[in-house]
């Protein structure tokens, strides 16, 4: 896997513990690389897809007005045509439940005692043989060394993982009130779909936190 830098989404301990629970549910993949690109000085191929929905959207012959449309609109973006998939809620997964529940624990440290820092890795690794194990690089030289950091806690890792949101999601009312405010420019059709957002107070990410110690 090749990602950017972003803390929030790649470089974070539930991203590690969730491939460490993908190689542990599954014997057909052995080994996992997780690359990390150099900011400033590398581009992606997702971003220049971005570039083609952009461009798309602006000859694009219909007006969007619901999520739908942007789906209508990403599958013809571009000569090679995206397949795009719908996620629903019962696609998202709390993998921060693995440190709540302790099977898997941050650690400060690595196995020869020095410090590990998100902000430093370039390179991850993990392997079925080595389970509850991710090596990990500070840099992309293929001649560098592997650290390892045991996040294991000898407790049996459990077959399923807890649905990310239990509940149906909703929108801020700030939110909320903006929509109906721009309902004068989206046609009637489309009027019940954002008349029945729920909406909730102190909207919070139950994947934001995860836990460390040592």
């Amino acid at each position: 896997m090749y990602s950017d830098c972003c803390p929030g989404q790649n470089i974070n301990g539930i991203m590690i513990v969730m491939c460490l629970y993908f190689l542990n549910q599954q014997d057909t993949i052995k080994i996992i690389d997780h690359k990390f690109m150099v900011p400033g000085h590398t581009r992606m191929e997702c971003d220049g897809d971005h570039g083609k929905i952009e461009k798309a959207k602006k000859t694009f012959s219909s007006s969007i007005n619901h999520p739908q449309d942007w789906i209508n609109l990403i599958q013809f973006a571009g000569k090679n045509k995206f397949f795009v998939i719908p996620m629903s809620q019962d696609n998202f997964f709390n993998f921060n439940s693995l440190f709540k529940n302790k099977v898997y624990q941050m650690k400060k440290k690595n196995e020869d005692q020095d410090a590990f820092v998100f902000q430093d890795l370039k390179w991850l690794r993990y392997t079925n043989e080595n389970k509850g194990i991710v090596q990990y690089k500070t840099s992309l030289d293929p001649k560098a060394p592997f650290f390892k950091l045991n996040l294991s806690k000898n407790k049996a890792v459990p077959l399923d993982i807890p649905l990310a949101y239990t509940n149906l999601l909703g929108v801020t009312e700030e939110k909320k009130k903006d929509l109906m405010s721009l309902l004068v420019f989206i046609p009637e059709v489309y009027h019940e779909f954002y008349k029945n957002l729920r909406t909730k107070k102190n909207l919070t990410d139950p994947l934001a936190s995860e836990e460390e110690d040592e």
